[in-house]
């Protein structure tokens, strides 16, 4: 496990009922109810909770991009991040897979830790 030199942020949220309820921030600034997908035998009309992971994880992930590349003194410009969150079984096991990927033409060839990152002009 790595520790923190120094704590930034902590965000807080709390969901009820579960993949068909309701989350919310600490702060009140999200607030929505969350709904299984018709794939996973819901209704399908409303935000999952894969979706708010995913859109968590590409806005991340973009961030650490765009930090690295100022770091490196590169310039990006708008840096796109997908995130494609799958959710499927292994023998005896539920699995969460996070598959992110950039769309920067102006930054090429660079590896970023254990991710791969997919650049498309």
């Amino acid at each position: 496990m790595i520790n923190l030199e120094k704590r930034l942020y902590t965000a807080v949220a709390t969901a009820t009922g579960g993949r068909d309820g309701r989350t919310k921030s600490d702060d009140g600034l999200l607030d929505l109810s969350i709904t299984p997908p018709k794939a996973l035998g819901g209704a399908g009309t409303g935000t999952n909770p894969e979706q708010l992971f995913a859109a968590g994880y590409a806005a991340c992930f973009g961030s650490a991009v765009g930090a690295v590349a100022r770091a490196k003194k590169i310039t990006t410009g708008t840096v796109t991040i997908t995130a494609k969150v799958t959710l499927g079984s292994i023998p005896n096991r539920r699995q969460t897979r996070r598959r992110p990927s950039t769309r920067r033409p102006a930054l090429h060839h660079h590896r970023m830790t254990s991710h791969r990152v997919r650049h498309s002009d």
